[in-house]
Parts: C-alpha cells; sequence; structure tokens
C-alpha cells in the first residue's frame, strides 16, 4: 500500500506524518508493507525539513535530516492508494485539481 501525506509546505506536518508513520510500520512488525511518502501543495523543491520537525522527530528517536520537500503533481497522486492530508481546505484544493482521485483523498482526522 502507498500512503501519501500532504500538508502545504512539506517541511512540518507531513514530514512529521510520513517519518512516524515509516517507524510504526518497523514497530508493528510490517516493514516493506506500506511505502510512505509525503509532499506539499506549495513545497519548493529539494529544501530540507523545518529544523524543528527534525527536533522534534528526533525526541521520537527518528532521524529526517535526510528529507527534501516535494511538491504534489499528479503522478504522485495517481500513484498513491490513500492520500492523508492536514486540513479540510487542502483536500479541497486537491479536489479541485485532481479529482478523478478524489475517492482516495481523506483528511488526517478522517473526514471524507
Amino acid at each position: 500500500m502507498k500512503i501519501l501525506f500532504v500538508c502545504a509546505g512539506n517541511t512540518c506536518r507531513s514530514v512529521m506524518a510520513e517519518y512516524i508513520m515509516k517507524k510504526a510500520s518497523l514497530s508493528l512488525g510490517h516493514p516493506g508493507s506500506f511505502a510512505v511518502s509525503s509532499c506539499g501543495l506549495f513545497a519548493v523543491p529539494g529544501r530540507g525539513a523545518n529544523p524543528l520537525t527534525l527536533q522534534a522527530l528526533g525526541e521520537l528517536g527518528i532521524d529526517a535530516a535526510g528529507h527534501g520537500t516535494a511538491g504534489v503533481n499528479e503522478r504522485i497522486i495517481s500513484e498513491a492508494d490513500l492520500v492523508l492530508v492536514m486540513e479540510m481546505s487542502q483536500k479541497q484544493l486537491l479536489k479541485a485539481a485532481y479529482g478523478k482521485y478524489g475517492d482516495k483523498l481523506f483528511t488526517l482526522r478522517g473526514g471524507r
């Protein structure tokens, strides 16, 4: 299963969700069961995660220092089995741009 987390800039929330999910899949004994990635609606490709994000993840024993931001595009959306966004407004933007993939878009809080 390919899971994609989406936020605005791909420097904070989606990064944290991606790396925490990767760690959880390993902790639960399911390495390789999930391909997890993240991107941002307004991300500037190739930037790193926010230093506070890296610090917070580090406190959980997660190293995300190699993270590089990625912008959302149709290929990324089409390849994902599940797309989890942080806010309803982000979901609405994705639906407007990539409506044919609307059935795989959910807010992280569970809203359809």
